[in-house]
C-alpha cells in the first residue's frame, strides 16, 4: 500500500515499525539488549555483551533491511532489524575476541602519500607502535 501518514511517514515505514524495523537512532541500547537476552541463553554472556557502547551493539546485532521516504521533504531513511542469526550463533569466543580488540587504541598521521597507522595498549604510556600494512 502507497500513501503517507500525517505528511510525516509512508505507509510502508510505518507498517515497517510494525515488523521490529525502524531507523538506527531508534535502537536504543537497552532495546538492543532485550533482543539479546531473548536470543542469548546464557546469562553471564548476555551481561558481558551490556558492557558494550550502544554504538558496537548497533554494528554488531542490526541488520540494514529496507529504506524509506521519510519526513515532509520526502529523505530516504535507512531502516535496521535485530539480527537473530547472528546472535544465535555468538559465543564466548566471540565475546574474547572484541574484547582483546578493545584494549587497542589507533590513532593515524598525515603524511606526503596518505596516512600511517599507530596502535598501542588502552591506557599505556608505551611507544605508539607503527601498525605496517601489506599493500
Amino acid at each position: 500500500m502507497s500513501g503517507y501518514i500525517n505528511k510525516s511517514m509512508s505507509v510502508n515505514a510505518y507498517n515497517s515499525y510494525l515488523n521490529e524495523e525502524m531507523p538506527i537512532t531508534r535502537w536504543t541500547k537497552k532495546l538492543i539488549l532485550s533482543f539479546v537476552s531473548e536470543q542469548v541463553h546464557d546469562k553471564e554472556l548476555v551481561k558481558r555483551i551490556s558492557t558494550l557502547t550502544t554504538k558496537r551493539l548497533r554494528t554488531m546485532f542490526l541488520r540494514n533491511t529496507s529504506w524509506h521516504h521519510t519526513g515532509c521533504l520526502y529523505n530516504a531513511t535507512n531502516f535496521y532489524s535485530f539480527d537473530d542469526t547472528y546472535a544465535n550463533s555468538f559465543t564466548d569466543a566471540d565475546m574474547d575476541r572484541i574484547e582483546s580488540l578493545l584494549k587497542w587504541e589507533y590513532k593515524s598521521e598525515r603524511v606526503k602519500f596518505g596516512y600511517v597507522r599507530y596502535t598501542r595498549l588502552k591506557g599505556s604510556s608505551d611507544n605508539w607502535t607503527e601498525i605496517k600494512e601489506e599493500v
